[in-house]
């Protein structure tokens, strides 16, 4: 189970990297939600399927500390 979870892990971490090498359009609403990240409060992108939202949220994210983890 350990090695399971650690691959998983290992393998999100390098579709992580991918994800930010892509090139992306930077979005309106990136800088807002810079802005609002240092909040402690919990932030939730909703939309309609291949929307962007994680996108967004990758480049609202971009040199900071986080976490990733993909439940599909």
């Amino acid at each position: 189970m350990n090695d399971l979870l650690l691959n998983t892990v290992r393998r999100q971490k390098r579709e992580l990297t991918e994800l930010s090498s892509l090139a992306t359009v930077v979005r309106g609403k990136t800088a807002h939600l810079q802005s609002i990240l240092p909040s402690p409060l919990i932030k939730v992108i909703i939309g309609p399927r291949r929307a962007g939202k994680s996108t967004i949220a990758l480049q609202a994210l971009k040199n900071q500390k986080f976490a990733y983890i993909n439940f599909e």
